[in-house]
């Protein structure tokens, strides 16, 4: 926790440092800051080459400054789970040291498409209802800017309202609802950790994984193990190898044809169907174990706790349609199963595991899956549950009334 909390305070540090030398500036803002230094004759001689170092520089300042915060953010993440005494298994691949591109395209295609994903969830918006759209009108040739409340039937109420000569050019909807996660740097932290994890757990199982290889791919697969090459890897892709090129020749794996080296069109097709059902398997896994550790945070933690350490920094707290991904757990409603658990822990006399295995075990949960996924004694989990029970019976009208008002 020392080491974290010192990693944390000299990070801190160097981006406000980053920040303040102008880090975060790019190449056009940078070149207006230094526009008289390139009037100099010396400079101006060999201002291609200066221009283009001086792109570089700039690039590698940002790049720099945007690693030093996606460490930052993944050893708050860290440090939220030790502080609750929980430490999920993401928490072993996250980004420390900021790299996080690297190691993902170090993982392979899977970890790739499923960063993508995961980046997209984290992104999600709530749905806006109202707005405001800005709508670029076209009246007699010229341009005109409005702002509307609402973009229904728009044709007919810009002719209505301006004539009919008046076109519709652009609109734009104004969406100033948040994101799930609003932090950039905690999304890419979150995103490359469930990715790496995924992608791990797919290639471990990679054998017993989607469609079998054909003859043709298997006998490609067995030349390549020689070489220690993945059975999916394209050799035409790759740096020439001769004896391994000279092996797959002899065996009619691999041809040319106008200069150009092929593999066998059956390994080809082969490969594409593994390949695909490895990112496939590679998402779905990573947006599940996502799902699962949001729930069991929800479901487990206290809102004290939850108000301290949140799961990940600046994750939302209404559970609304931006937390529609836990429907790929395998138990119904799991967005009601969440609110039901905020409205009854604050009339609720237990623990946040307590009635997270409490409510888990009256929608259905067994209780031994109860005792293992909040770690108590079985008897402690039938005995919140008995406890519960009340809660949720509703004996009478008067009795949900006053349940209700007290949520």
């Amino acid at each position: 926790m020392k080491e974290i909390e010192r990693n944390i305070s000299t990070l801190a540090r160097l981006k406000e440092e980053m920040l303040s030398a102008g880090f975060n500036a790019t190449y056009p803002e940078m070149m207006m800051a230094t526009k008289k230094e390139f009037l100099d004759e010396d400079i101006a001689s060999d201002l291609p080459k200066q221009l283009k170092e001086f792109r570089e520089f700039a690039n590698l300042k940002r790049y720099t400054l945007n690693r030093i915060r996606v460490s930052l953010a993944s050893h708050k993440i860290l440090y939220n789970m030790m502080q609750r005494g929980v430490v999920y298994e993401m928490a072993q691949h996250l980004p420390y040291n900021g790299q996080y591109l690297y190691e993902i395209i170090y993982a392979g295609e899977p970890a790739v498409r499923a960063y993508n994903s995961l980046q997209s969830l984290l992104s999600r918006r709530k749905e806006d209802s109202g707005g405001e759209y800005t709508v670029v009108l076209s009246l007699n040739g010229d341009k005109q800017t409005v702002k509307l409340q609402s973009n229904q039937n728009l044709g007919d109420r810009v002719k209505r309202i301006y004539g009919e000569g008046a076109t519709v050019l652009s609109v734009t909807k104004r969406n100033s609802e948040p994101q799930l996660v609003r932090n950039r740097s905690t999304r890419v932290a979150v995103a490359a950790a469930y990715a790496k994890m995924a992608a791990k757990k797919v290639y471990s199982n990679s054998e017993k994984l989607g469609p079998k290889m054909n003859d043709q791919h298997a006998r490609y697969a067995a030349v390549l193990a020689k070489y220690g090459l993945s059975s999916d890897a394209r050799i035409d892709l790759l740096e020439k190898r001769e004896a391994l090129d000279d092996e797959l020749y002899s065996k009619g794996l691999l041809s040319e044809e106008n200069e150009v080296t092929k593999i066998d069109p059956k390994v080809l097709e082969s490969i594409a169907k593994k390949r695909k059902a490895y990112n496939q398997s590679t998402i779905q896994g990573a947006e599940k174990m996502f799902a699962e550790d949001v729930m069991h945070y929800f479901v487990s933690e206290p809102k004290r706790v939850r108000s301290s350490y949140p799961l990940f920094p600046g994750i939302s707290t209404d559970i609304d349609e931006r937390y529609s991904f836990l429907q790929v757990l395998d138990f119904e409603k799991p967005q009601t199963i969440i609110a039901n658990k905020l409205k009854l822990e604050a009339m609720v006399p237990m623990s946040g595991k307590q009635l997270g295995a409490a409510i888990m075990h009256h929608h259905g949960k067994s209780p031994e899956w109860c005792a293992e996924k909040f770690n108590l004694p079985m008897s402690e989990v039938k005995e919140s549950s008995a406890k519960l029970a009340p809660y949720l019976k509703h004996s009478s009208t008067q009795a949900k009334k006053f349940l209700e008002a007290m949520g």
